[in-house]
């Protein structure tokens, strides 16, 4: 009878403990949680500054400091959740640096190569880390923090510079150009997550007006046409979003406009973008050189050039940075210089990255809010269109899109989903996946 009354109260009181350990795991949960935000935040924030910090302080920040910085957030990120991402993008890019290694063996000048391989390590760091992050942390706080990161950037930029007002000696205009569309991608990527718009939207507008403000013709060019062709995909849904946010865009763009107009420099900073992007435009009416612009003829050449050494070693190629090596200058096109150098085989891995992009696309059509979609067919829309009048494919702004957009499409078996408040499903807590 004892034995049996103490087995009674042995069981009450387990009983009565469940909601006390309960309330401890779900304490815990919540702490652990809150510590992944600030962790998944603060790890964003400073990969995406460290690509700013490159885009705006080439001499002081090298591709090899880039290279540091990546790494080293990649190994916290990994440290405080031991989880990772290497996806199939990620490998066939690895590939691509393998092979530019093995091409040194016939390469003209090795010691000119690494003016291409040093920041193609910085690349897939940056594919690698932005993939892992978005996957491993939550996603939200990852896209705050490095748009949060990108924009400390381009302050710290425009402090140091005064652009847009003015312009620094040397100025990279394409390079600066690509990390505000960088900015912007984070920008239209954060919109589908969260129910404010007006913040984000004015922000939008300010930011393109700064990627105009760059002069940047292929930049320019490139951003309109991808938010045509993606229009032309995903009418459907974009026009839902404008419909619903049109008297905030009319708002947000007539005080804008007001602005402007009433500021002689920043109306000098429109009409010199306004007028080198009709440039672009006649240059893709004419094809050939124009008044205002005569690099037409140059860029021609370069491309009748790289097309003629191709042909001479059409598998192969003559070995990384070969046509700097040989003319002092690149072609000024990705496809071209990749086929002088690298041959088909270069050409074919490095947008075999691309493939494996559009195929996962692809595959996550019906899961997912098609906005997410339209978003990154934009951005790989305009890399493509931007890729054909100049150099990227190792440009880290280029792998940090496609790192965070992998994040974004993929949902591997059995991951826990969190909805979003538009009802964009993300998964929450997901394992390294392919």
């Amino acid at each position: 009878m004892a034995a049996d009354q103490l087995d009674t109260t042995s069981a009450e009181t387990a009983v009565g403990e469940l909601p006390n350990d309960a309330g401890v795991v779900s304490a815990l949960e919540k702490t652990n949680s809150g510590l992944l935000n600030v962790a998944g935040s603060l790890l964003s924030a400073a990969a995406a500054f460290s690509l700013m910090l490159r885009m705006g302080f080439v001499e002081v920040f090298s591709s090899i400091w880039l290279t540091v910085a990546l790494m080293a957030i990649l190994f916290l990120a990994t440290a405080i959740r031991p989880t990772w991402r290497f996806p199939k993008e990620a490998a066939c890019y690895a590939v691509f640096i393998l092979y530019m290694f093995t091409q040194l063996l016939w390469t003209p000048d090795p010691r000119l190569a690494f003016n291409t391989i040093s920041p193609a390590i910085a690349f897939l760091l940056a594919l690698v880390l932005f993939s892992t992050l978005v996957t491993s942390y939550p996603k939200r706080t990852v896209i705050k923090g490095a748009l949060f990161g990108g924009l400390a950037g381009a302050v710290l930029y425009t402090v140091s510079s005064g652009f847009p007002l003015s312009y620094p000696e040397a100025f990279s205009y394409n390079a600066v150009a690509l990390g505000y569309v960088f900015c912007l991608f984070l920008v239209f990527a954060l919109g589908l997550m969260i129910r404010s718009p007006i913040l984000l939207t004015g922000l939008a507008i300010v930011i393109v007006g700064h990627i105009f403000a760059t002069t940047s013709i292929k930049a320019n060019l490139g951003l309109a046409v991808a938010l045509l062709v993606s229009f032309a995909f995903y009418f459907r849904s974009l026009v839902t979003i404008l419909y619903r946010n049109l008297a905030i865009l009319a708002a947000i763009a007539f005080s804008l406009v007001a602005v402007v107009v009433t500021n002689a420099s920043l109306m000098q900073v429109i009409e010199r973008g306004a007028y080198r992007v009709s440039l672009g435009v006649e240059l893709l009416l004419v094809r050939d050189d124009i008044a205002g612009y005569g690099g037409y003829s140059k860029r021609r050449d370069w491309l009748d050039r790289g097309i003629e050494g191709w042909s001479e070693s059409p598998v192969f190629g003559h070995g990384v940075e070969a046509f700097r090596s040989r003319y002092d200058i690149t072609s000024h096109s990705t496809p071209v210089d990749l086929l002088y150098n690298s041959g088909l085989i270069g050409l074919l891995l490095f947008y075999g990255v691309f493939a494996f992009a559009l195929r996962r696309l692809g595959r996550a059509r019906n899961a997912y809010d098609r906005r997410i979609e339209a978003v990154f067919f934009g951005a790989i829309t305009f890399i493509g269109f931007v890729s054909l009048s100049g150099v990227f494919h190792y440009n880290a702004f280029v792998a940090a899109i496609l790192g965070i957009s992998v994040g974004l499409l993929s949902r591997p078996e059995g991951a826990a989903v969190d909805v979003f408040p538009n009802g964009l499903e993300s998964p929450a807590h997901e394992v390294a996946g392919p």
